[in-house]
Formats: structure tokens, C-alpha cells, sequence
């Protein structure tokens, strides 16, 4: 997860990792909507945005939990998980 800053700096909880399971027989929108499940949910967000907030705190950003989660959620995806998901792909029902 990152942040990006009004001057274009990306922050984030890196080297922290997150991986989420997801069904590959799924659409994209399913996807979308199990990765904001994870990002927002209110009993497991803490431990991985902690990190990110203390990135932040480095550089003069006050963030603290109702401000991360009032954010847009932009996803970004790899060509793998976009050659599994996106359009063209085969479904289940194919």
C-alpha cells in the first residue's frame, strides 16, 4: 500500500507485504471489491497501516486512522493479475 503525496512522493509500508488469496474463477469487480474488504477492514487494517503512517510521520505528514481511511482507493495491478482478470480472459461459464 502507498500514499502519494501533493508533490508526487510515493510512501508506503514497504518492506511490508500484503497478500491477499482471491478465487481465480472470479470477476474483476470481485477482486476489486475483496481488496477494498481487506484495505478497510476495521479489525486488521492497524498492523499494516501502522507502517505507513509512521512513513509518514518522517516526513512531516500528519495521518492518522480516520485520515487513511477517508483516502480514494486507487488499485494497481500486475500483468499477471490483469492477464488472469481483465478482458479476454476465459470465465468459468466459457
Amino acid at each position: 500500500m502507498f500514499i502519494v503525496l501533493d508533490n508526487g512522493e510515493r510512501v508506503s509500508n514497504e518492506p511490508e507485504e500484503i497478500r491477499l488469496l482471491a478465487r481465480l474463477d472470479g470477476t474483476m469487480d470481485e477482486l476489486r471489491e475483496r481488496v477494498e474488504q481487506m484495505v478497510y477492514d476495521d479489525g486488521d487494517r492497524w498492523p499494516r497501516w501502522r507502517n505507513l503512517m509512521a512513513a509518514l510521520k518522517t516526513r512531516s505528514v500528519h495521518a492518522d486512522d480516520p485520515a487513511i481511511a477517508a483516502l480514494p482507493l486507487n488499485l494497481e495491478f500486475t500483468a499477471e493479475v490483469l492477464a488472469l482478470y481483465g478482458p479476454g480472459r476465459p470465465t468459468s461459464g466459457s
